[in-house]
């Protein structure tokens, strides 16, 4: 967030007008659809993309089977006790508060690829 205050002079009168507006910046996230956890640096976790200021409350991934397969709460790597996790579609749990104190809760469902 942001308060700007613009100054604006008359040239020719000298006459001064200002005024002073609050820019609030938007926040918001978005849960991709799919990932690629293969060590190519791109794509390697799946996790909430932020945009603005947000704070993830709760994160959790489920396998097909409904098991709670994630352990470190903001992103997953694609394994579950030390082990890759085959291909497949899994499901998530988020909530997620905005700058603005809202509270968002998103589930849904995602695909592991290779």
């Amino acid at each position: 967030n942001t308060t700007y205050t613009v100054v604006v002079t008359d040239v020719e009168t000298g006459c001064t007008a200002s005024d002073t507006v609050n820019v609030v910046a938007e926040s918001g996230f978005v849960i991709p659809d799919a990932f690629t956890p293969n060590g190519d640096g791109q794509n390697d976790y799946f996790e909430i993309i932020e945009r603005g200021a947000i704070v993830v409350k709760e994160f959790r991934i489920y396998n097909r089977w409904g098991e709670e397969i994630s352990t470190d709460g903001k992103k997953w790597d694609g394994t579950y006790k030390g082990k890759a996790q085959p291909v497949g579609t899994y499901s998530y749990y988020a909530v997620v508060q905005l700058a603005n104190g809202e509270r968002k809760v998103q589930k849904g469902v995602f695909s592991l690829l290779r």
